[in-house]
């Protein structure tokens, strides 16, 4: 039986390299991230990926051809977001959204995680469907 390909993209960070270790089990994987090699050394393939430009993004995606796409891929540096936003819009929203795209046009699944950097942090133990306050 052939296993579902899964593309970690972001598979440098904490998340991802979770991601790859729980995925790999059940499923042919695949990671990418925006560094050029990638920080763990494992015998899966990389790929080189910028979720901010549509273009190079659709042509590497369209080339791995994955059923599922798990997005780990975040700018994360909350203190410079403020002095970096066009960088933190970039990555966070419109690099979400090439993603999400390109799922549709490759009839793949876009599995994407949030933050709980959406929250003020008063209530704690946020779920889904509590309002978003976040600071700032």
């Amino acid at each position: 039986m052939d296993r579902v390909k899964i593309l970690i993209v972001g598979s440098n960070g904490l998340l991802g390299q979770k991601a790859v270790q729980t995925f790999r089990k059940n499923y042919e994987v695949v990671t990418g991230g925006i560094e050029a090699e990638p920080f763990v050394n494992h015998d899966l393939a990389y790929h080189h990926l910028d979720i901010t430009d549509w273009r190079s993004l659709q042509r590497k995606i369209v080339e791995i051809d994955p059923r599922i796409i798990f997005n780990a891929a975040a700018y994360t540096q909350v203190d410079r977001a403020e002095t970096e936003r066009e960088l933190c819009y970039a990555v966070n929203v419109t690099g979400v959204k090439n993603l999400a795209k390109i799922c549709k046009a490759q009839d793949a699944e876009l599995i994407h995680i949030s933050t709980d950097y959406v929250f003020d942090g008063v209530k704690g133990n946020y779920s889904e469907t509590d309002e978003p306050n976040p600071l700032g």
